[in-house]
């Protein structure tokens, strides 16, 4: 996973937004229209949007759901193969995103997965053929 450059704590995404965030929220008076617990909640959001589990607010939900999206897909796809470059890996993340798909929380989420077919080019990938990406649809290029 990328991380910002100037990490010498080496904290996770997640940190780092939760400490962005709360410093922005702190400076800019733009946030002065949020209450005190809007803000907590908004905080708590971006702090917690990687665990499942986090289900004080359902801003992280939303949160959580709409970062996961972009690991489904042809770009889900994409990623996995720049960053895992041992096929064994690469295939063991695609089983890893296909199980998370059920912890998706919110309607909105769902739908759009289903209506784009997002889990369609990770089974393909898993099957061995390789996705052939021409504008949003995919089609599984011949072996």
């Amino acid at each position: 996973m990328a991380e910002f450059n100037d990490n010498p704590d080496k904290l996770r995404h997640h940190e780092l937004s939760y400490i962005l965030a709360k410093e922005w929220s702190n400076q800019d008076r733009e946030f002065d229209i949020l209450s005190e617990e809007e803000k907590e909640e908004i905080l708590y959001a971006v702090r917690y949007h990687w665990d499942d589990m986090a289900e004080d607010y359902p801003l992280a939900n939303i949160l959580r759901d709409a970062d996961k999206l972009d690991m489904y897909g042809d770009i889900g796809v994409k990623r996995a193969r720049e960053f895992y470059k041992d096929d064994n890996d690469f295939k063991n993340n695609l089983k890893d995103n296909l199980a998370r798909v059920e912890k998706i929380k919110t309607r909105i989420a769902k739908k759009i997965i289903e209506e784009n077919n997002l889990l369609g080019p990770l089974n393909t990938s898993l099957r061995g053929a390789s996705p052939v990406i021409t504008g949003r649809e995919t089609k599984q290029s011949p072996e």
